[in-house]
């Protein structure tokens, strides 16, 4: 799984360690919905957009963002409070059909995955990304390429990595990669050069490596496949995550996941050609925050679903799908009644005892469940040492409507090693399929199907055995799981 980076700063901000809505929600219903805002969004961008789309122009009239619901379809409410109760053993076979493994071929830099690994799938590829760049397989696992090998620097030491200001600064390659209508999408970033481009790549093509001099003064060489879709206007503070999601005929949405300072808006759609669109007020912003230790206790997260982008603020309680040029739609609250979160700043103050709180950790969202992970008090080495931190999961049926609690409150797994992170233990899920050990799903693939990886690097109260399905893992193998 994706490994967490400890980061060494001097003299700027340290991060410190009622029933679900019985609504109408067959799967015919929610076809329909997708079908409503896809064809809703094309129709927006025809007419927002003529310029964009027939000449590539950069004279994009600025629209003013939209929010409003849609009365006939209030968003669903999860009532994670009611959930907490009945708490059950569920078996694989209620949720999925079967379990589809592939075993990765090891790549040739045997180092690659050192610092954590994540992967997406498209129809056709599967990528495997890290601090060390993007590798591409193909579906049978059969290493084919690297996108983009990383001239990355860190320091190991036993349970993981840390970069300190100075290693981070010398980073060149790609970073968030992401995938939207057949095409794969990374920044690229050249810090020493102080050069940033947003970058796409054509699954059916193999561009070479480009040498792109002509996109500004300060664009040199870049080692990665693929040209340059836009090019971003500065290099970010490394602390400060921007998320960058390709949204279609050339637009992108680009988050602030709120953590190391005050941002003004929590989503921005520009055009490729970097004309900002429409910007989404935060609403809830940091103002005037003077301690010398702001806490990172939970994240922004946005992912893809049917083609449509989803966004949820850090310490907001909705998630929202995003149907350029300029509206949101609310689609869930997680609603965690008198233990959530009341602000943003009792996030980021120290100040404030979350002891009791209920924080969104992971969600999940696939053609048929809601995955959701979430913590009492919030998730770091600090809170798991002092057995404040517990862990709960739940899966949200969308056809059925109604919520299953896997499991309450439980201890987090502590891996071994210095300044390791927590995690959420894989229990109370039997795999009555193929009787190997089931791993919570962490990703979806291109037809909203969830998978997950892993491998004999993880900890092995997670991997209580070496064989899945009809192989044997090794100690350098990673393996994808799909649970269909």
């Amino acid at each position: 799984m994706k490994a967490r980076m400890f980061f060494i700063i001097s003299l700027i901000l340290f991060t410190s360690c009622k029933q679900p809505n019985k609504l109408k929600l067959d799967e015919e219903s929610i076809a329909s919905e997708i079908i409503l805002l896809e064809e809703e969004r094309q129709n927006n961008l025809k007419f927002e957009f003529g310029q964009i789309q027939q000449t590539g122009s950069s004279n994009i009239l600025r629209v003013k963002e939209d929010r409003s619901g849609n009365k006939d379809r209030p968003p669903i409410i999860l009532d994670l409070i009611a959930a907490r109760n009945n708490v059950q053993k569920v078996k694989a076979s209620e949720l999925f059909t079967g379990i589809d493994y592939i075993k990765l071929q090891p790549l040739p830099d045997s180092t690659f995955y050192e610092v954590g690994a994540d992967f997406l799938m498209s129809d056709n590829f599967i990528y495997g990304y890290s601090l060390n760049g993007i590798a591409q397989y193909d579906l049978n696992g059969q290493f084919l390429k690297y996108i983009c090998k990383n001239e990355s620097y860190y320091t190991k030491y036993e349970g993981g990595v840390m970069t300190t200001r100075e290693q981070a600064a010398m980073f060149v390659g790609a970073l968030s990669p992401k995938l939207f209508q057949g095409k794969l999408y990374y920044k690229y970033e050249d810090r020493p050069a102080k050069m940033a481009v947003y970058m796409e790549y054509e699954e059916t093509g193999d561009l070479q490596v480009l040498n792109l001099s002509g996109l500004n003064e300060n664009t040199g060489h870049i080692r990665g496949l693929g040209k340059p879709f836009m090019q971003l206007q500065h290099i970010e503070n490394f602390l400060r995550i921007h998320e960058m999601n390709p949204l279609g005929n050339g637009l992108v949405g680009i988050a602030d996941n709120r953590r190391g300072g005050a941002a003004k808006d929590f989503l921005t759609i520009t055009s490729s050609s970097g004309d900002t669109v429409c910007t989404f007020r935060d609403f809830d912003p940091i103002e005037n925050y003077s301690k010398s230790l702001m806490r990172g206790a939970e994240s922004a997260f946005d992912y893809m679903i049917d083609g449509i982008l989803h966004v949820r603020q850090a310490y907001n309680d909705t998630i929202y799908q995003v149907v350029p040029p300029n509206r949101m739609v609310p689609k869930y609250v997680l609603d965690f009644g008198e233990f959530s979160i009341d602000s943003s700043l009792e996030g980021v103050d120290p100040g404030y005892d979350l002891s009791e709180k209920l924080l969104p950790d992971k969600f999940l969202e696939t053609n048929k469940y809601l995955f959701l992970t979430y913590t009492k008090d919030y998730e770091c080495p600090n809170t798991a040492k002092n057995g404040t931190l517990k862990y709960s999961r739940v899966v949200y049926d969308k056809s059925k409507n109604i919520i299953i609690p896997v499991y309450i409150d439980e201890a987090p797994v502590i891996p071994k090693g210095k300044m390791t992170w927590p995690e959420a233990p894989n229990i109370n899920i039997e795999n009555d399929i193929d009787d190997s050990p089931f791993i919570w799903p962490a990703m979806t693939t291109a037809f909203g199907v969830p998978f997950t990886w892993f491998s004999r690097k993880q900890p092995n109260d997670r991997l209580p055995n070496k064989t899945f399905g009809n192989f044997t893992l090794g100690e350098n193998d990673y393996v994808i799981a799909i649970y269909k």
